[in-house]
């Protein structure tokens, strides 16, 4: 697990794929200012993560071994603070998904792994963590 560091903005990355995990946060910690990511591994630990400290951003990978992250997406759904938390799904099923379907469980936006454009997963980060500075997010 990476450290969190004090930063103004703060993402949780759920992803079991250790390397890759590691890879994208360091690239999403050069890319943008001020931005602590905390890579977990774990939907439990995320939840317990979640409750300690809300994040700007969770992004999560679906399959996470023998665990699933939709169990943890409608146990968020279940209070309106981790409801209103913005999420986004980077699984190598995205696309097999449609945002639509998931947006009212926070979904922003949902990347295949496979096929992704770091820029375009880079506009989108941004734009949410910009937007959670703005009153009313």
């Amino acid at each position: 697990m990476s450290q969190k560091v004090q930063s103004s903005k703060y993402v949780v990355l759920l992803e079991d794929d250790h390397w890759f995990a590691d890879s994208l946060a360091k690239s999403l910690q050069t890319s943008l200012n001020n931005v602590a990511v905390e890579t977990i591994d774990d939907p439990e630990v995320a939840m317990m993560t979640i409750d300690k400290h809300m994040p700007d951003l969770l992004i999560a990978d679906l399959h996470l071994g023998s665990r699933n992250f939709l169990t943890l997406l409608n146990e968020l759904a279940s209070y309106p603070d981790t409801l209103a938390l913005p999420k986004i799904i980077l699984s190598s099923s995205g696309n097999q998904l449609d945002v639509a379907d998931l947006q009212n469980y926070g979904v922003q936006a949902i990347y295949d792994k496979r096929t992704y454009d770091y820029a375009t997963l880079l506009k989108d980060v941004k734009g949410i963590l910009d937007r959670a500075n703005q009153p009313n997010y």
